[in-house]
């Protein structure tokens, strides 16, 4: 009983792009054969796009990345688009977390000037 299944595996790595990298992301399929057939391939790399821009850490987009389709499964009855774009999600969540990743925080350099009387208050706001 139940509904339809659905069924996408997913392998590759992830790796930072080059410093000073033009591009936020890049996704090679470097796949030998047709593990994952050609019609789920834009599914894959739509699912990376997506965790990208959703993030994996409080929300806030990941950029800089190289996600590499090394292989994959399907089932001839329960793959689907649906299901490699959630299993390209899982598959980056998975890496990029076992990565330790970190959130860099903008730093700035803030000149400001306000009447003495009020440079407590400022002090203690800014920092």
């Amino acid at each position: 009983g139940g509904g339809p299944a659905q069924y996408g595996r997913v392998i590759g790595y992830l790796e930072p792009l080059p410093e000073g990298s033009k591009e936020q992301y890049v996704f090679d399929n470097e796949m030998i054969g047709n593990a994952v057939p050609p019609e789920f391939i834009p599914a894959i790399e739509k699912g990376l796009r997506e965790q990208l821009e959703e993030g994996a850490i409080a929300g806030n987009p990941i950029q800089g990345v190289r996600f590499a389709l090394t292989d994959g499964q399907t089932h001839p009855v329960d793959s689907n688009e649906i299901a490699f774009r959630m299993a390209t999600r899982g598959a980056f969540r998975q890496g990029f977390m076992a990565a330790n990743p970190i959130v860099l925080e903008p730093i700035m350099t803030v000149e400001v000037e306000v009447p003495s009387e009020f440079q407590g208050t400022t002090v203690s706001n800014l920092s």
